[in-house]
């Protein structure tokens, strides 16, 4: 039995229709690559508030669990952030401060951590009249988890109007995370 070839126009595609495949394929990425380009941003700024809002809960339990103050410190000129401990947690190794219960893989870090190259700190408030000041602020939560109530600001370099809140409860209560400036939230007599 000998193979059946096929002549004619079912032999394969004609260059006219692969140029119109191209040609969609292109239109259709004119249009989505913008699209998810736009995305970036937010999700860059939208993820450092996730990472600064985990750390910061994070920080809440074990001052909860140790019975410790602990906390966070912001430099908004260097763009880093660290974490606080109490100096009684802490053990000099090598030149290097390391939390006492700290084996070598699950090491907690107590340097600088800096935000992503497009993202900055816009304010951190941890006071009265201390929002857009570029000097360093620390968030202390004290042994049982317990702060003023705190509001950090992260914004985009290119993008100046992308702001994302992190907004830290007094008492209890996680951390939220939330698009735009929110600033913090008075009590009315409602709450009480």
């Amino acid at each position: 039995m000998t193979p059946v070839r096929r002549h004619g126009p079912s032999a394969g595609f004609t260059i006219l229709e692969v140029l119109l495949v191209v040609f969609l394929i292109g239109i259709m990425a004119q249009i989505i690559v913008p699209n998810i380009m736009q995305d970036l941003p937010e999700a860059q700024v939208q993820s450092e508030a996730r990472r600064i809002a985990a750390k910061l809960a994070y920080l809440r339990s074990e001052a909860r669990l140790q019975s410790a103050e602990y906390g966070l410190e912001f430099d908004p000129k260097a763009n880093a952030y660290r974490i606080l401990m109490p100096r009684e947690r802490l053990l000099e190794r090598d030149g290097v401060l390391r939390p006492l219960d700290a084996d070598n893989d699950a090491e907690l870090k107590l340097g600088w951590t800096g935000l992503h190259d497009l993202v900055t700190f816009v304010g951190v408030h941890v006071g009265m009249s201390d929002g857009d000041t570029p000097a360093a602020r620390k968030i202390y939560f004290d042994s049982q988890g317990r702060t003023a109530q705190k509001v950090i600001w992260l914004g985009h370099k290119e993008h100046k109007s992308l702001i994302y809140s992190i907004l830290v409860p007094p008492l209890a209560g996680t951390m939220e995370v939330s698009a735009g400036r929110q600033e913090f939230k008075t009590a009315t007599d409602g709450d009480f």
